[in-house]
């Protein structure tokens, strides 16, 4: 009695897309709906009863939607309890029965963003992959690049005083 809605992650388009013999094959299994990259991620958790992840904040963000999630993937929000873990492909179908039955807490959010507010910092880690990205990414990848001392040295000088920050907070 549900639809799988599959939506690729927007960073994809980074990553090489997949075949699109993939993507039909997506398609072709009954009650499955490809969603563009692009579809607006608030408006599937709106309509979703659960939200199954590989990895990444869809999970974390399906909370705030008072929505239960799968994670496939290890992450400090995983210690919600309207967030499943999962460690196995073969326990997929039992998780998704029983975070089909769990009832979304807004208290138990609200405990762990105040622990994370009271253990984090102001960190531009946007602005800092930007930076980075000019100094050793091709593409947005890191495959067939070469960092010499030269330009490691440079890249450290040119950002030392973020470095200080990280390393000061932590």
């Amino acid at each position: 009695g549900y639809k799988l809605y599959v939506k690729e992650h927007f960073s994809q388009v980074f990553r090489e897309w997949r075949k699109i013999s993939d993507y039909k094959e997506i398609m072709d299994i009954p009650n499955v709906r490809l969603f563009h990259p692009s579809a607006s991620i608030e408006k599937l958790l709106k309509h979703s009863s659960l939200v199954i992840s590989i990895g990444g904040t869809t999970s974390f963000e399906a909370a705030f939607y008072q929505k239960p999630s799968i994670l496939f993937a290890d992450y400090d929000y995983a210690i919600l309890p309207s967030v499943y873990k999962l460690n196995s492909l073969e326990d997929l179908p039992n998780a998704i029965r029983k975070s089909l039955q769990v009832k979304v807490n807004s208290d138990d959010l609200d405990k762990y963003l105040k622990v994370l507010e009271e253990n984090t910092f102001d960190f531009d880690f946007k602005g800092y992959e930007m930076k980075e990205s000019k100094f050793f990414r091709y593409g947005g990848n890191y495959h067939d690049i070469v960092i010499t001392n030269e330009k490691m040295k440079s890249f450290l000088d040119e950002n030392q005083n973020l470095f200080d920050t990280l390393t000061n907070q932590y």
